[in-house]
């Protein structure tokens, strides 16, 4: 009889711990997709991307830091408003830069030196949430853990194979490559994981880290990155005023 009981524990368990697993599983795709939609449904939000390049190659590894704070209004119209302050570091020099975008141009705001210029020509984006916040495939979330953090968020972490990662961000790539001022070829990526973490049914912080191996100017180069958007409380209200006067910036082109 203590045989029978104790197999039929055993069984429980089994059933039990299946069913965990399971519904592990379909959480992690499900948690993660509401979150991503609802976040790409804001009208307005405020946001924080940090990047970090680290490059060796001749013998030489650079690092390179870089921070965007941003603010986007009228997300969902035809033209959407963007306040950004970028700062990054390369080669022992810190280059800062503000600017706005509205509809077709972008207001550079330098003390005394404003000026405007078209969004085409600026090689600056408001998109930056979307070319990063992407869905992941559904085969790639099947066996992910959903952790429950103290502050009640959620994380899930997701190894990404090569050619995955490829189609899914080459828009960040592009970005990435562009912001360094580098020109790559035979660009490879390897060792990709995202890290994305849900709070409130919104996306709180984004995260991708993964290494690249590339060619600029006939020099080898190895490469690791990460990057982050966090969220600054998803779901209030911002708002983005244009600079005083900016109807009357000098106008620049590119070349």
């Amino acid at each position: 009889m203590m045989k029978k009981i104790v197999s039929l524990c055993l069984i429980v368990c089994l059933l039990l711990s299946m069913t965990l697993v399971l519904t592990s599983c379909q959480n992690a795709q499900k948690t993660v997709d509401k979150a991503i939609e609802k976040t790409a449904e804001l009208d307005s939000y405020a946001v924080q991307m940090n990047m970090n390049i680290s490059m060796t190659g001749a013998g030489v590894t650079t690092t390179i830091p870089m921070t965007m704070k941003m603010k986007i209004a009228d997300a969902k119209s035809d033209a959407p408003k963007a306040e950004v302050d970028m700062s990054m570091e390369m080669f022992g020099e810190t280059m800062e830069a503000k600017y706005y975008t509205s509809g077709e141009w972008a207001y550079f705001v330098d003390g005394e030196n404003s000026y405007k210029i078209k969004v085409a020509d600026a090689g600056v984006d408001s998109n930056y949430s979307e070319d990063m916040m992407k869905k992941l495939p559904e085969e790639l979330l099947k066996d992910v853990e959903v952790v429950k953090n103290d502050d009640k968020s959620k994380t899930v972490t997701v190894a990404i194979p090569d050619e995955t990662f490829n189609e899914l961000f080459d828009d960040l790539l592009d970005m990435m490559t562009d912001s360094m001022g580098v020109t790559a070829t035979g660009l490879t990526i390897s060792d990709a994981v995202v890290e994305i973490t849900v709070k409130d049914g919104y996306v709180q912080a984004y995260g991708i880290d993964f290494s690249m191996a590339m060619t600029v100017e006939g020099v080898s180069f190895t490469a690791t990155a990460e990057c982050e958007m966090v969220f600054d409380n998803p779901g209030e209200a911002v708002t983005v005023t244009l600079p005083e006067g900016y109807e009357s910036f000098r106008e620049i082109t590119n070349g």
